[in-house]
């Protein structure tokens, strides 16, 4: 109780310094809000307040993560995050640093955030459902959602799932990304373009939401951020803008402890016998009408969080993502960024985990880095497999420090581009870098896949790129016939039908596909459900895509003549359009895609034999395309795949979705009179 009155003293001090009548949030014609304020804080009250409205049931599974409170409110499939969060010991974590390693101003932003947070549930708890003791939240809580969300991302939970022989319920994975940039030296009119490209799923807690925050204080931003973000992840300000994709660095080290024949909970470490800190963990999960608490056991050594596998070993997991607590001020810092320098001075503060980088700005400055929080491990041992838990020896404390990441800084070439394909391939061949300079357990991609091949094409193609050509690129939905995949699937498509009497009609469909996955492709539904059937059979998927496979003849065979069996079935034909199988539904509006993980513009469904279907769950999420010129505000156009509602009764739920099957943009702009001038709808939090 007493904690609870702290809380709410805390959160209403906050209020006190924040007047919402000067806080302003301008409605687009899609939704997107415009936020404007005096101060950074006030307008972190402002987005808090507008995303509440538009995604508190999704916001909740951020916020209730930093609380360790998953399990009251999603039952069985919750307790797995609390059980983590309580394992990695992030609440301890945060207590111990929030004062020391937060700056005053950005703890002044979350309780900007919080109060907005505190508020709008204050004035909607009749008619939202929401977990009670969940509320108030205060910034610690923000901050431990942050650090349990690039913990997970980071791959902290699989050695857990492996120990314990159990699944993370609910667990949800970026999928994949583009995103590339382009100077003078390669665009036609001069300027810098930026490709703002994530791949992630349509809905949940990974799914994107679109905003603008702009403060007296400087602040001007407009880009994308997840459910229950209090800054843009990746975007655009007046001066720059940058986007994400995801890379395969190893953030995750697994040792087995060598416990003490007697001594119970006790192992050895340098030669001497150390005590494991034990710690039970209560979880309160959700069964029915009634919350049950449930006792689980933890344990902590040197390397940090410990487990005890069905077999009685015990294992310590080590990853720095759960070890720093600054990861969304380093994106506060991001975002207020002006120019390269100041950029990379939020970048050498290093708490964000993971994720390629590429930027772009007005000065004609381009940039990647495949970034990350890699440990400084020493190469003596193997690293990929589980490491003596025993000696100092393997005890890392330090990270590789940013400088000795790969990055690029303008090629002469003009262009720098990530696909979540392998750092030596990030600019043209005579620039990149050589794999031979990393180590293999820093865990860099070295291949190649199908969007960072196709990509290449098509930049070889011209000289120099316009604004058309530019987007043109980001929508293509080619696969490249001289990337190892397509190549190595060859045998498949090349089948003489006339080995084939009982299938021929379906072996002539793989013989005339072009390899195009547009929604009008009239044979990529038969090719595609088909591939999937073959990959399933091969299994490990990525490495395919990236490194090609083998599929006898009599595979594809069995194949062919399953997908022939349920495409007549369903459809009674086998060439049809792609987009009439593979749709993407919100609500009631349903609306043809193109597209597969693997092209630059990415659609992510299964073929569903039952429901003669490919339903899309995920692909281009958030697309923003900005032209930097040296003068004035960028030019920027942007998409959200469904809309910025994840409420089905908003008219902002399903509204950009015709435009995301089309291949279109809509404007958008950080020059506030002309937001305010537009505005659909223009109010004050109250």
């Amino acid at each position: 109780m007493r904690t609870t009155l702290v809380l709410l003293l805390l959160c209403q001090a906050a209020f006190a310094q924040i007047n919402p009548s000067q806080i302003t949030i301008a409605r687009d014609e899609y939704g997107v809000p415009h936020i404007f304020a005096k101060t950074d804080p006030e307008v972190a009250y402002g987005l808090a307040w507008a995303s509440c409205e538009d995604l508190f049931p999704t916001m909740q599974e951020m916020l209730y993560a930093g609380k360790g409170f998953a399990g009251r409110y999603q039952g069985k499939d919750g307790a797995g995050r609390d059980y983590l969060t309580h394992l990695l010991g992030i609440r301890k974590l945060v207590d111990e640093k929030y004062e020391t390693d937060i700056s005053e101003d950005f703890k002044r932003y979350l309780e900007g955030y919080c109060a907005g947070v505190n508020a709008w549930v204050e004035k909607n708890k009749k008619t939202e459902k929401y977990v009670k003791k969940a509320f108030p939240i205060e910034p610690k809580d923000i901050v431990a959602s942050y650090v349990f969300s690039l913990s997970v991302i980071s791959g902290a939970h699989k050695p857990v799932q492996k120990i314990r022989g159990g699944k993370l319920d609910g667990e949800s994975v970026p999928m994949g990304s583009n995103a590339f940039a382009m100077n003078s030296k390669f665009t036609a009119d001069g300027n810098t373009y930026l490709a703002v490209n994530p791949h992630m799923p349509f809905d949940g807690p990974f799914s994107f939401y679109e905003a603008h925050l702009n403060s007296e204080e400087g602040l001007n931003i407009l880009g994308g951020l997840f459910p229950g973000g209090v800054c843009i992840f990746l975007g655009s300000n007046e001066n720059l803008g940058w986007s994400h994709t995801w890379n395969g660095l190893d953030l995750v080290d697994t040792y087995r402890l060598q416990m003490h024949p007697k001594k119970k909970d006790t192992y050895k470490f340098d030669g001497e016998w150390l005590k494991l800190e034990k710690r039970n963990v209560w979880l309160k999960v959700k069964v029915g009408g009634l919350t049950i608490p449930v006792k689980q056991k933890a344990w902590w050594s040197v390397y940090g969080p410990t487990l005890k596998s069905k077999g009685g070993k015990y294992y310590s997991i080590r990853c720095a993502a759960f070890q720093d607590i600054r990861v969304a001020e380093q994106w506060y810092r991001m975002n207020r960024s002006k120019n390269f320098t100041e950029f990379n001075e939020a970048l050498d503060m290093h708490a964000l985990a993971r994720f390629n980088i590429i930027y772009a700005d007005r000065f004609d400055t381009i940039h990647y880095i495949d970034y990350g929080m890699i440990p400084d491990r020493d190469i003596s041992w193997d690293w990929d497999k589980v490491v003596p838990g025993n000696t100092s020896l393997t005890l890392w404390d330090k990270l590789i420090p940013v400088d000795s990441l790969p990055q690029y800084t303008n090629p002469e070439c003009g262009y720098v581009f990530n696909a979540n394909n392998a750092p030596f391939n990030a600019t043209c061949d005579q620039y990149n870098l050589s794999e031979a300079m990393y180590h293999r357990h820093m865990g860099f991609r070295t291949h190649d896949n199908n969007r960072s091949v196709q990509f290449q094409n098509l930049v070889s193609e011209v000289s120099q790129v316009d604004w058309d050509k530019f987007k043109a690129i980001k929508w293509d939905q080619q696969l490249p016939t001289n990337h190892v995949f397509v190549q190595s699937m060859q045998n498949g498509y090349k089948l003489d039908p006339n080995k084939y009497p009982e299938i021929a009609d379906a072996v002539r469909v793989l013989n005339t596909w072009d390899f195009g996955m547009t929604a009008s492709n009239m044979q990529a539904a038969f090719c595609y459900a088909t591939a999937q059937k073959v990959l399933k059979r091969v299994g490990k998927r990525s490495e395919a895509v990236e490194q090609g496979l083998f599929v006898s003849d009599e595979m594809w065979v069995e194949a062919i003549t399953q997908t022939r069996k349920e495409f007549l079935q369903h459809f009674g034909k086998l060439e049809l359009p792609y987009g009439d199988v593979q749709t993407f539904q919100r609500g009631e509006k349903v609306v043809g895609m193109g597209g597969i993980p693997d092209v630059l513009a990415a659609c992510a469904s299964e073929w569903d034999a039952k429901k003669g279907k490919m339903e899309a769950q995920g692909g281009d999420t958030y697309i923003q395309l900005t032209r930097f010129s040296k003068e004035g505000l960028p030019h920027i156009e942007s998409l959200m795949a469904g809309g910025n509602s994840d409420r089905p009764e908003s008219p902002h739920y399903n509204d950009q979705m015709d435009m995301l099957a089309g291949h279109k943009t809509k404007p958008m702009t950080l020059n506030k009179e002309e937001v305010l001038k537009t505005a659909k709808k223009v109010y004050h939090p109250q």
